[in-house]
């Protein structure tokens, strides 16, 4: 293991190499580079969370998920994590399925996490996980059983859980948010879609949905329609269109500090 990164975990839970390795790593002195490696072994789950001095910046890992395979992620911790016990809000980011795959440097080329590599400090985690597979759509199961193993080894404020995706991660952002109705605070949705019979599961979940007027990939339509169902259930959700805009709506809306401001102000209801 390398000196300010994450280890790379591939082996199965409870295995006796993984055991030594986590004695070996209580012994190790990182000169005051990594303060905290955690692993959480058990209940099938195994994730490796690095609390790095190099805050507001993105860190790799890798997750194993038992019966599921692993899953590589960035992490971005704030500024200001280490110094207290304060839990912190937390925003999972869905990627476009034109950065799937192994290569996790793909990953910072849009979204939340091109924001963070081009100097935006939030005071919030980022999780930023990588779809394995380039040919199948984000699996619901795995991003929520990657969620909740983090949940367990980060400073997390359960009452702030925020969610947004784009493209493909936009879909994806709509399925985990019917799936899980009372796990997050607010979605954002960037040239998405989703399935309209099931948005009275998350109707109590603020949207906001962005799209470009002029997108081929994506038909307008496809938010929308989710637009006008929320809007016929009561329920809060906002709505931004770009004229003259194609698939590409996201560099704009990541870039809106409203954006983030509008995340922020939502905390789940009791």
């Amino acid at each position: 293991m390398s000196c300010g990164r994450l280890e790379l975990l591939d082996r199965e839970p409870g295995s006796d190499l993984a055991m030594k390795r986590m004695k070996r790593m209580k012994r190790m002195n990182y000169f005051g580079r990594v303060l905290i490696c955690l692993l959480l072994v058990g209940a099938g789950h195994r994730i490796a969370v690095a609390e790095d001095k190099e805050e507001g910046v993105l860190l790799p890992g890798k997750g194993y998920i038992e019966k599921q395979g692993g899953v590589q992620y960035w992490v971005h911790l704030p500024v200001g994590y280490q110094a207290s016990e304060k839990r912190w809000p937390l925003i999972l980011f869905l990627h476009g399925g034109g950065e799937s795959g192994t290569d996790l440097e793909q990953v910072k080329k849009h979204g939340i996490p091109r924001e963070i590599e081009q100097g935006r400090q939030l005071p919030a985690i980022v999780l930023a996980p990588q779809n394995a597979d380039p040919s199948q759509l984000w699996d619901d199961v795995l991003l929520a059983s990657f969620l909740e193993a983090q949940l367990e080894v980060l400073r997390v404020d359960d009452s702030r859980i925020y969610l947004t995706g784009l493209s493909r991660g936009g879909y994806g952002a709509v399925r985990l948010a019917v799936q899980n109705p009372r796990r997050f605070a607010a979605v954002a949705v960037m040239a998405g879609g989703g399935a309209v019979t099931y948005m009275p599961w998350c109707k109590e979940t603020p949207f906001w949905f962005f799209h470009g007027e002029a997108d081929r990939g994506v038909p307008l339509s496809e938010s929308r329609r989710l637009v006008d169902a929320l809007r016929e259930l009561g329920a809060e959700v906002k709505w931004t269109s770009y004229p003259g805009v194609g698939h590409d709506c996201w560099t704009q809306a990541f870039s809106d500090d409203r954006l983030y401001d509008w995340l922020f102000s939502h905390r789940l209801r009791d």
